[in-house]
């Protein structure tokens, strides 16, 4: 629990500190990192695609950066177990160059887990779902998702905000703008309020769209970088079909 608290001080602080800052302007948007269309697998991408993914998720205060990356066309295999290995070896090239590029050189130790979303755990979570309202993970300081499988529903995109610009234009407190996640699980989540959520989508967020299977998403969740993710609703189109999982790797401090 003591870490709890000393996980929300922090995140609080540099949160704070956002909103003393100098207005930001609008203008965030998602790296795209398109592959060899499918013909290269992960464990194939080259030093010099690594650094670019790296470097886009460094977001230094007062950098145009994005902080976080979508990698589309990647070969990966068909068995989960192979696939989830070969993503964890991906995560960690990026992770290690990452560290070297920033100035906080964070350590930390990387975890995953396969989400089945509509399965999970509710006596953990208290949902069986991935999807909350817009906030930043707990703890975890860089994470990536492999998605896929996906089938038979629509919606459930992803988007993500520059709450770095929107709380140094808003100009309001902490508690005003944010609420701590209410999981049952001890946590530090950052949650921000519905009121705000909205017009912080509106003005300082990006839809990523529908996702595909084998689709990586990378972001930068540090409170320096201040990304915060929601999701739009889901439809399940087709029960019998549905699946939505995606195999997670993080750097947790």
């Amino acid at each position: 629990m003591n870490q709890v608290w000393a996980t929300r001080r922090r995140t609080r602080s540099i949160l704070e500190e956002h909103i003393r800052r100098e207005p930001q302007p609008a203008g965030f948007d998602v790296t795209h990192v398109n592959m060899d269309t499918g013909s290269r697998w992960a464990t194939e991408v080259q030093d010099q695609q690594i650094a670019v993914i790296a470097e886009a998720l460094h977001r230094p205060i007062g950098k145009a950066r994005s902080g976080a990356v979508l990698l589309r066309d990647l070969r990966w295999p068909v068995e989960a177990t192979d696939r989830h290995e070969q993503h964890g070896r991906l995560f960690d090239r990026i992770w290690q160059m990452h560290r070297r590029n920033s100035s906080l050189q964070p350590l930390g130790k990387i975890s995953d887990k396969l989400i089945d979303d509509g399965k999970i755990p509710v006596e953990l979570y208290g949902s069986p779902w991935t999807f909350k309202s817009l906030h930043a993970d707990s703890r975890a300081y860089l994470f990536s998702h492999l998605f896929g499988p996906l089938a038979g529903y629509s919606g459930g995109n992803i988007i993500l905000v520059d709450m770095r610009a929107y709380l140094s234009n808003i100009r309001l407190t902490f508690d005003e703008i944010f609420e701590w996640g209410a999981e049952r699980n001890p946590g530090a989540k950052p949650t921000v309020r519905s009121h705000h959520a909205a017009v912080a989508v509106e003005d300082f967020g990006v839809d990523l769209g529908p996702l595909k299977d084998g689709d990586v998403l990378i972001i930068n969740n540090s409170p320096e970088a201040a990304i915060f993710h929601a999701a739009t609703p889901l439809k399940i189109e087709e029960p019998a079909l549905f699946d939505r999982r995606y195999h997670r790797c993080r750097v947790v401090l």
